[in-house]
């Protein structure tokens, strides 16, 4: 694993006795410095009532406390804990600390001087998260501009995942807003293990008692790629024991009932890199709550729409879905123009964590409910020739709460028509992809093109794992997208219609959002 680059280890002693006030170890103007001076300050555990014994490096153990009368033995202690926080990568156990409340603070110390200046830190700490929002494979690019508009710019984009920083508030929002990311995760710890001593080390020098209360559950998932450690089980157990002895040596118990709220706990080792989280969404973001009843195929919300937000459409232009199916789309692009939150309606596991206030997530949803708009100007249009399909999605939209926005009618791809200009077309139609299929889905694929060359200004997108879709729809797209529908590899094909005339500034700037992401 890289070193990471040498990051400001000053910082200033605070306590509320006179005799340790400004006990100075180093100048304390920098940030990392201050934001140490805080969490010390915060704990309460540094006043007249306590006395702290912090082990040294070296073994010899020395008291910090406004009773300790040896002048020189104090500023040994001293001396001791700066060395300890200072030392980069130094595990929780080797800080021997009687007062186990104390413990997380010392730790957030340590970890704050790593994370404020190092942006590959290996710690989140008290104010600070280093947060992963997972995402299908091709949308990542995506979930990193939902994430940019929500104002978590400082990001690194990686396949599959998408890790930027936040804080408690960053949590809430962003499990409410995120319409094409998987989940959304907590890194706790990252760090190189090539054997189970390593990994025990590592894993149980995160601070878990500033995460987990006492009676937490907290079962642990893993995966291993490329990596000295493959046996999953084996690893999943030796994290599980680090997790707790961690807990027993900051406690002081001995035994845990895993009664309380569940936090669970993600371990994924690729090429002996270890990266340990939490899991803030329990199901995932694809869970809207309003999909009760689907179609035999059914896309995943958050595909859906990733397919609306990697189109031109905006509110003000008409939208189409030929094919429907359960609705997916066109629900999606709904909720989209009302800009309404896609997590509003549903709960998240981390609501239970002690952590995060009932007051951070009563915030985020007043946020989202005043950021709604009301129902697009124009209603969406979502048709299939299966009339059942055509309730299903009656019945979707009408749990979305978009019933309303939607106009719904049964008829073939061939009868669709729209004297409207500049508008969207976007489907997901069937693949062909059993054997008695693709006959059928290589017609409907023709018949769509016909349809198309009678909306000459219109934009049309399709999904299909066909790999001959550009043959039988008689041109060749603008732009493809290489995505996944469930396990299904597929192709996102993108035929721009003409830009519309000067003066629709929300079309012009949809358009240079996509060349944007595309670039």
């Amino acid at each position: 694993m890289a070193a990471h680059p040498a990051a400001d280890t000053s910082f200033r002693w605070y306590s509320p006795y006179s005799r340790y006030r400004n006990r100075s170890l180093g100048p304390s103007t920098s940030a990392p410095g201050r934001r140490i001076e805080a969490f010390l300050f915060r704990s309460g555990q540094c006043g007249e009532h306590n006395n702290i014994d912090v082990g040294a490096v070296g073994g010899r153990t020395s008291k910090i406390g406004p009773k300790d009368s040896d002048t020189k033995d104090s500023d040994r202690g001293y001396d001791q804990l700066h060395s300890a926080v200072s030392k980069r990568g130094q595990a929780a156990s080797e800080f021997q600390l009687q007062e186990p409340s104390f413990v997380r603070y010392l730790i957030f110390a340590r970890s704050s001087l790593l994370a404020a200046d190092c942006p590959e830190s290996r710690y989140s700490t008290m104010d600070r998260l280093q947060l992963v929002a997972t995402a299908a494979f091709g949308l990542e690019a995506v979930v990193s501009r939902e994430l940019n508009a929500l104002g978590y710019t400082e990001q690194t984009v990686e396949d599959g995942r998408v890790t930027f920083w936040g804080d408690d508030q960053a949590i809430a929002r962003c499990n409410l807003w995120l319409r094409t990311a998987d989940r959304l995760l907590v890194q706790l710890g990252k760090f190189e293990a090539r054997d189970f001593g390593q990994l025990f080390d590592g894993v149980a020098a995160i601070p878990w008692e500033a995460w987990l209360p006492l009676d937490a559950k907290f079962p642990v998932e893993g995966k291993s790629v490329r990596s000295l450690l493959h046996g999953v089980p084996a690893v999943q157990r030796v994290v599980k024991k680090a997790i707790v002895e961690s807990r027993k040596k900051a406690t002081q118990r001995h035994w845990f009932e895993e009664t309380g709220p569940e936090f669970p706990v993600e371990i994924s080792i690729l090429k002996d890199v270890v990266t340990v989280t939490l899991d803030t969404s329990g199901e995932g973001l694809h869970r809207r709550g309003y999909r009760k009843l689907t179609s035999a195929a059914p896309l995943r919300e958050t595909t859906a729409a990733a397919l609306v937000m990697l189109s031109y459409w905006r509110r003000d232009r008409p939208f189409i879905d030929p094919m429907c199916g359960s609705g997916t789309i066109a629900i999606e692009a709904a909720l989209i123009g009302r800009n309404r939150a896609p997590g509003i309606d549903r709960n998240f596991i981390c609501e239970h964590w002690p952590r995060l206030s009932k007051e951070v997530w009563k915030q985020a949803r007043e946020e989202a409910r005043d950021l709604q708009k009301g129902k697009p100007p124009l209603r969406l249009i979502a048709s299939d020739i299966d009339p059942r399909s055509v309730e299903l999605t009656r019945a979707n939209a009408r749990a979305a709460g978009v019933e309303l926005d939607l106009q719904l009618q049964t008829m073939d791809v061939l009868e669709l028509k729209d004297q409207r200009e500049y508008g969207v077309i976007i489907t997901n139609p069937p693949y062909g992809e059993r054997l008695g299929d693709r006959e059928s889905a290589e017609a409907l694929y023709d018949d769509l093109a016909d349809t198309c060359a009678g909306l000459p200004t219109w934009s049309t997108y399709v999904l299909t794992s066909h790999p001959d879709f550009e043959r039988f729809f008689r041109r060749r797209s603008d732009r493809r997208r290489k995505l996944y529908n469930g396990r299904i590899e597929c192709t996102y094909y993108q035929f721009h219609g003409p830009r519309p005339p000067l003066g629709s500034d929300e079309a012009e700037s949809a358009a240079d959002a996509e060349e944007q992401l595309e670039g």
